[in-house]
């Protein structure tokens, strides 16, 4: 069988096709998005560029990337039902769905205030799982949160490195 040339006028279907921040999810998708086990995606990283809370621009400290990493892991395989249910995930990583009002609220109008309108599915959680201090940008004390949106068909969508606390305190 001869090798299959394609060219850039040939179509395909991507599997995952290219996001779309401002697309609002039905309830229905979003139920069923939380039933299915979670993909990371890191297509909005550059958005967050116009706050202070961007991922690609932060200096992470001590052991926060190895904790990120040790998060991705322990997310691995599980559903959001199961991080939002979890003991453990909800209570020593602070798992939460979050109200889009108040920081969180700025930072999107700061991007495209056209976001809020969708009214996506934010949720945050904590690195560490055993600090138990008070952030403060001022002390240079941290305990940091991630903040993602979830799409459909289980995409998690990384959006903000809060190392200070302060997006939602």
């Amino acid at each position: 069988m001869p090798p299959i040339s394609l060219n850039e006028n040939d179509a395909f279907e991507e599997v995952r096709p290219k996001a779309n921040i401002k697309a609002k999810i039905s309830n229905a998708d979003l139920f069923d998005s939380k039933q299915v086990r979670i993909a990371i995606r890191y297509d909005f990283l550059k958005l967050a560029a116009k706050t202070k809370y961007c991922f690609l621009e932060q200096t992470f400290e001590n052991d926060e990337a190895n904790l990120y990493f040790k998060r991705m892991a322990d997310f691995a395989g599980k559903t959001i039902d199961e991080l939002e249910n979890g003991d453990y995930f909800r209570q020593k990583l602070h798992f939460r769905r979050n109200a889009i009002c108040g920081n969180l609220k700025k930072l999107f109008d700061c991007i495209d205030p056209q976001i809020c309108i969708g009214n996506p599915a934010i949720y945050h959680f904590a690195l560490s799982d055993t600090k138990n201090v008070i952030a403060d940008r001022k002390t240079n004390s941290r305990n940091a949160r991630v903040y993602f949106m979830l799409g459909v068909k289980g995409e998690v969508f990384m959006l903000f490195f809060d190392p200070y606390h302060e997006i939602n305190p």
